[in-house]
């Protein structure tokens, strides 16, 4: 910022004249930038890139910093040009590209910095070819862990990192030729069951789309192991590969730079156990003795949101169920012989004693971001039990449902309509 053109200092100088209706002002302390009159703080040390965006479809015409991709900074803020010239100094912005856009009319959205990043993955020359066996921890002394050990035999093998309730490994791991950093696990309610995901964030030393192409380019080497592979290029912001190998799924993300979403610089990478671990999810001996005296169909799919690593109750779909009715139907149904309730969505299926439920509630809940849904939840006889929520769905899609649920259950299903804040 140091020897700027007049006529960028008169572009500067002219930012102070611009309407700031609820007065924000910036703040910088140490590390942290806040906006008086705006919640919320941003920590410098996070920065990853900087991108000046006007777009009157999207941000009513304002002119805008965004650091990363959602701290915003309007330029009409107070102390906006002792804040820009503080991070230009420290990080080296592209100070031709910011001046020669601040003044257009628009809309554009273009990069001005972004971080130099630590490649955090490794290709390894080795012709490592157990990808679907399982992952090595790169401990001093190695540690192979096949698929299938459970949480519990993990934990006792090795240290993590912890941060809210997901688990990092200390060490990098090997997938294959992969050596990741800074992978983490799949949180799990449950610990006494599989590792079913690992997942980690790569970076090319370039910070580009370049770490996409290298790990799909190794992944799909593998013709003799590899069940399907599809990759999809059809939306312009993101770069997408799901590739089986075996019973192993890697899928590969790599979000680009269009409008308002920003280039992130590195590949969000799953890696996925699919195998049907059928010890967790067979409901014996119920599955061979169950009569259905009557049932409800539900037209919709990916309404039981709990899986087996949530909760032991949630088990599979009944081979019954999956005889009679299309998977794509959900399901409620009565069993009198063996005095049971069962719901069932997708592959999974959740089984109560008749005697234990008290009633059930639906509930519409409606937020101020509009994270609108309904909900069917379980309200039992023992008061101790906390209620489950057997379905979720769109908001007041289960409505229509009530009455025949009633009818069906023999239960009474109270109706509350919520309202929740959630700024």
């Amino acid at each position: 910022m140091y020897g700027i053109k007049i006529k960028n200092v008169i572009k500067l100088f002219l930012l102070k004249f611009l309407r700031n209706k609820y007065r924000y002002k910036i703040n910088i302390q140490h590390h942290l930038i806040s906006i008086e009159g705006k919640c919320g703080e941003f920590d410098l040390s996070q920065l990853n890139y900087v991108y000046l965006v006007k777009d009157p479809e999207i941000r009513n015409n304002r002119l805008t910093l965004y650091l990363n991709d959602f701290f915003k900074i309007g330029v009409n803020y107070h102390g906006f040009t002792q804040m820009y010239q503080t991070l230009s100094s420290k990080y080296g912005f592209d100070d031709a590209t910011f001046f020669e856009y601040l003044c257009k009319k628009g809309p554009f959205s273009i990069q001005i910095w972004r971080k130099k990043q630590t490649q955090n993955y490794v290709i390894l020359d080795e012709a490592y070819t157990d990808y679907t066996q399982g992952f090595e921890i790169q401990s001093p002394e190695k540690i192979f862990i096949p698929w299938g050990t459970t949480y519990e035999s993990l934990f006792q093998q090795t240290q993590f990192k912890e941060k809210g309730i997901t688990y990092g490994f200390i060490f990098p791991i090997r997938i294959g030729r992969l050596l990741l950093k800074d992978v983490w696990i799949k949180p799990s309610v449950r610990k006494d069951v599989p590792i079913l995901a690992l997942y980690t964030e790569c970076y090319h030393e370039s910070a580009t789309e370049k770490s996409y192409q290298e790990l799909t380019s190794i992944l799909s080497e593998h013709k003799p192991l590899i069940r399907s592979y599809i990759e999809d290029h059809s939306d312009p912001k993101l770069y997408q590969s799901v590739l089986r190998l075996n019973t192993t799924e890697f899928e590969l993300r790599y979000y680009r730079h269009i409008r308002d979403d920003f280039d992130r610089g590195y590949t969000k990478f799953s890696i996925r156990d699919t195998t049907d671990y059928l010890d967790y999810v067979i409901n014996e001996p119920y599955e061979s003795q169950l009569v259905i005296t009557d049932y409800l169909v539900i037209e919709a799919q990916n309404l039981i949101k709990m899986d087996y690593t949530d909760n032991s109750i949630v088990k599979r779909r009944p081979p019954k169920i999956k005889e009679k009715f299309r998977d794509t139907q959900s399901l409620i149904w009565t069993d009198d012989l063996n005095h049971k309730i069962g719901f069932t969505s997708d592959d999974r299926a959740i089984v109560f004693d008749k005697a234990d439920i008290e009633s059930f509630t639906l509930a519409n809940i409606e937020t101020t971001r509009r994270h609108n849904r309904s909900s069917l939840s379980i309200c039992f006889v023992d008061k101790n039990k906390e209620a489950i929520t057997v379905f979720l769905a769109e908001h007041h899609f289960l409505i229509p449902y009530v009455d025949k649920i009633k009818t069906l259950t023999q239960k009474e299903v109270l109706v509350l309509e919520e309202y929740i804040e959630d700024v």
